[in-house]
């Protein structure tokens, strides 16, 4: 069944870290991909340079980095599995640009 996430504002944000973890599937694919648009609940389209391979198999993590300038702000990620029960989760960790705090006195901590 295809699955659409809720929306991602990516406004004032460079980069996103997407963490797709698959775990027991019976089905026999699961493709997941970025979609975007250019305003808040408007059409989303398909980006296909930002799309995990289809995974056949479970108990797999798969990581993408995607710079966020260079996409349309407003994402959401749309999994079209085939067959089966799927069991899988997504996280996608929304990465400021740099505040100009080289000390990061802002942040608990740096590494």
């Amino acid at each position: 069944a295809d699955t659409l996430t809720a929306e991602i504002d990516t406004r004032g944000y460079y980069e996103a870290l997407v963490i797709f973890n698959v775990g027991a599937m019976s089905g026999s694919s699961i493709p997941m991909g970025l979609h975007t648009s250019a305003t808040s609940g408007g059409s989303y389209s398909a980006v296909s340079t930002a799309a995990f391979s289809a995974t056949t198999s479970g108990d797999q993590v798969k990581v993408a980095r995607i710079l966020c300038s260079g996409q349309n702000p407003f994402w959401k990620f749309k999994e079209e599995s085939t067959g089966g029960t799927n069991t899988f989760g997504l996280s996608v960790l929304l990465i400021p640009y740099n505040t100009g705090d080289p000390d990061n006195t802002t942040m608990d901590f740096a590494v």
